[in-house]
């Protein structure tokens, strides 16, 4: 029985090609930070002013300002989509982290 070359070769092509197509998706993990990301200064405060009247008018006690400011910059932040995935509402999302963890 002699060496079947075959199961290395089709390996090595597979992993060269899961290496080929990552290297084209954008990185998840590259940003700004909590700041105004994407947006300008007047939009981030708008955005800011928007979440921070949500919570105002939400029964249960938050701390609004904590609030807004952690809302405010998941919302102002556009991070890369890996094209052909499922991602959740971005509002729904802000709103309930925010509300955790504040």
């Amino acid at each position: 029985m002699g060496f079947d070359f075959r199961i290395p070769l089709f390996g090595c092509a597979g992993l060269g090609t899961v290496i080929y197509v990552i290297s084209f998706m954008p990185p998840l993990t590259s940003g700004n930070g909590p700041t105004s990301g994407d947006l300008s200064e007047e939009a981030f405060e708008a955005t800011l002013a928007a979440e921070r009247a949500y919570c105002l008018n939400q029964p249960e006690a938050l701390d609004c300002q904590c609030f807004a400011r952690q809302s405010g910059a998941i919302l102002s932040h556009s991070a890369p989509r890996v094209p052909g995935a499922f991602y959740a509402d971005k509002q729904s999302l802000a709103r309930g982290q925010a509300r955790r963890g504040c």
